[in-house]
């Protein structure tokens, strides 16, 4: 009689399969209904062809039926989802194989505790020696799989099934590959495991092992012939259940845990780097992409940005540290306006306190314009473009000027009101003065301006420019400076007009310093001293500084762009590399599934190889940046002086090519790693 129901471990109900091809719809297997009971060994015997294995795989939750019902412990395991279906299949069933799918390079050690990686245990390690001994392989846990024999093969094949304990062990033409003698040790190892109480199913040809078994299930065609033997199973052992993972938000955060935990124990580095070790030339070439990717990010990144601080720095000659602020009254305000303060122009009070308030500044000069100026020296009278300022001794230079002959403003004639002026050089020539190094000799000139009229003594004279002020409407070589203090004497108070009042002011900030922010804090700081008062404006000088950055800002991103394609490319290397290794190890992957792996484990050990890789090659990559641009900021040093070496290291730099590395191996990793979860575990192990 058969097993009852109760009494069944394995039941299977109109059981079918039908594959699709071009050569139309083929049936595999047509309606099988057999019970296998608890702790009955079970042969299934049938000619070549015939769907036995077929039929043992979707046992084994390998290969999805196309109808029909497979239970295990009363459980359909095609209903259970992919994941549940591997743990349930790692726990609970154990595989042999007749080609020992052994993988190549692993000690015998470590091919039996293959099923460690996905499956929850106690001390498996002791475990597993323990069933090396008992299997007769004592003294050869550190061998590889092309030292051993095939019968020796095979137990380590057994001793990996038996890791779990598992309650049914399927065999797959254990002994197909070996030898008579070896097979009836192999035979005798199944009868010990059948008398410890485990379920066993066995695809065999031969009549003799399908006599030792308590039943044999024939099968021809895909349909069952008979059964022959039955009898009563023994009810022993447990089946395992698989605790399912929660919905909602707490499944998300379980399976977000459970990944996480996979990178740092399934799938150590360490057997990551075994990858490398396989094919050294294509490895080293790959990494080799890598490393010169991730070299152009650091050094494009960390050159381009020293690059542009020297050259913005170079840029402080030019007058790129200053900015000019203007302050006029609110002419447009009415009356009616209730006014705290009053404001006309900037007294000396107010530019100390703006100097004290924002240390950055190292220099300032008060401006006062005249309009309509006339200069006379021996008959001879300028009076077209003539250009007269009040400034004080910095002024000179805060506005890009250099005194060619004599000297400039000094801080005893801005104290003294001295009646002493500088020139500019075309007003000079066309007045025909020279000077000598006498100075009470020195030219005295005359100037007539709108209400008043005044002498000074010419101390000095410009160098020649090609423009004079970014306002572009004074005509360069015809400025006449003076002191502030000395002009606004000489002109007294003025009630009904500004000419002369000090309401432009030019600052200079210090060395490495870019006044570009400085201007809106100087001009907030005004605007809330003298509220509605009066109105301000500031404008740092720096046109040609702001065109300047936004060109290196340019060149540095195009410098990038070419390091992030260079990095592409080695990406893609290490792409092909991981879907060239996974070619290779096509039967591996399928035996990693069939002792329990589930897809997020393999996407995890693909992604885990590519991170792997591309953390040893941007590593190195980044210690050769490092030092290569050091290298070649110090040869630079050697051949042009004024290029003073410095050490770069930048922390921008560094950290993209960091990110880069984590992006680079997820992204080169990704698509081998879902092409691996699509993979047919049958057609994997199956694979040459």
């Amino acid at each position: 009689m058969k097993p009852t129901s109760t009494d069944a471990l394995i039941e299977a109900q109109d059981l079918r399969l039908t594959y699709q091809s071009e050569a139309g719809v083929s049936n595999v297997l047509h309606g099988l209904d057999f019970q296998i009971g608890r702790g009955e060994k079970v042969a299934i015997c049938g000619p070549s062809g015939s769907g036995k294995s077929t039929l043992l795989y979707i046992l084994g939750g390998l290969l999805r039926p196309t109808a029909g019902l497979v239970q295990v412990a009363g459980r359909d395991i095609w209903k259970l989802d992919e994941s549940a279906r591997a743990e349930f299949r790692g726990q609970n069933i154990g595989f042999v194989f007749q080609q020992f799918h052994l993988i190549p390079g692993w000690t015998v050690l470590q091919n039996a505790m293959l099923g460690a990686e996905y499956n929850k245990g106690v001390d498996l390690e002791a475990k597993a020696r323990a069933l090396i001994q008992r299997l007769g392989l004592g003294g050869l846990e550190d061998r590889k799989p092309n030292q051993l024999s095939g019968g020796q093969a095979q137990r380590v094949a057994i001793a990996r099934a038996l890791l779990m304990n598992p309650e049914v062990v399927l065999a797959d033409e254990p002994t197909g590959a070996l030898d008579s003698a070896t097979a009836r040790e192999i035979m005798a190892l199944f009868d010990q495991i059948h008398r410890d109480g485990k379920t066993v199913v066995i695809i065999t040809h031969d009549e003799k092992i399908a006599a030792t078994c308590d039943r044999v299930i024939r099968i021809e065609d895909g349909r069952i012939q008979g059964q022959l033997r039955p009898v009563t199973a023994r009810a022993t052992g447990t089946i395992r259940t698989v605790e399912r993972t929660p919905a909602g938000l707490l499944g998300l955060a379980r399976i977000a845990a459970e990944s996480l935990r996979g990178f740092s124990s399934n799938y150590s580095w360490r057997k990551a780097l075994s990858l490398l070790s396989r094919n050294r030339s294509r490895s080293l070439l790959t990494l080799f992409g890598i490393a010169v990717g991730i070299a152009a990010v650091v050094s494009m990144i960390s050159i381009g940005g020293f690059a542009k601080e020297r050259i913005l720095e170079s840029y402080t000659s030019l007058g790129i540290r200053n900015f000019k602020v203007w302050g006029y009254p609110n002419w447009g305000l009415r009356r009616s306006t209730p006014l705290e303060t009053y404001f006309r122009e900037f007294k000396t009070a107010d530019l100390e306190t703006i100097a004290r308030l924002f240390p950055q500044i190292s220099s300032y000069t008060p401006l006062v314009r005249f309009w309509s100026s006339e200069i006379s020296y021996a008959g001879v009278t300028e009076k077209d473009d003539i250009s007269l300022q009040g400034l004080n001794e910095w002024g000179i230079s805060l506005q890009d000027y250099e005194i060619d002959k004599g000297r400039g403003l000094t801080a005893v004639d801005i104290d003294e009101r001295n009646g002493v002026c500088v020139l500019g050089s075309q007003v000079a020539k066309n007045l025909k003065i020279e000077l000598s190094d006498r100075i009470e000799s020195r030219p005295l000139v005359f100037m007539k301006v709108d209400k008043f009229d005044f002498a000074c003594r010419v101390v000095g004279v410009l160098k020649p420019v090609k423009s004079s002020d970014s306002s572009g409407w004074e005509k360069p070589g015809f400025e006449v400076f003076a002191p502030y203090t000395f002009l606004r004497a000489m002109r007294g108070e003025s009630v009904n007009s500004n000419q002369g009042d000090v309401n432009q002011v030019v600052f200079q900030v210090h060395e490495g310093v870019i006044p570009d922010d400085l201007t809106s804090l100087v001009k907030s700081h005004l605007e809330q001293r003298f509220g509605l008062a009066g109105e301000f404006r500031a404008e740092a000088k720096s046109k040609l500084i702001l065109q300047m950055r936004r060109f290196l800002d340019i060149f540095n991103a195009l410098l990038a762009t070419i390091a992030f394609i260079t990095l592409l490319v080695g990406a893609t290397g290490v792409t092909n590399m991981i879907l060239v290794s996974l070619s290779e190890r096509v039967r591996e992957l399928g035996i990693r599934r069939a002792v329990g792996a589930q897809p997020k484990h393999l996407r995890q050990l693909v992604l885990s190889e590519s991170l792997t890789l591309c953390a040893i090659a941007g590593g190195a990559g980044l210690i050769a940046a490092l030092v290569l641009q050091h290298l070649a900021l110090y040869a630079t040093s050697l051949i042009f002086p004024k290029v003073p070496f410095a050490w770069v290291f930048d922390p921008f730099a560094i950290g993209i090519s960091l990110v880069s590395i984590v992006l680079v191996g997820i992204g080169s990793g990704l698509y081998p790693a879902l092409k691996v979860e699509q993979q047919d575990v049958v057609s994997a192990l199956r694979a040459e």
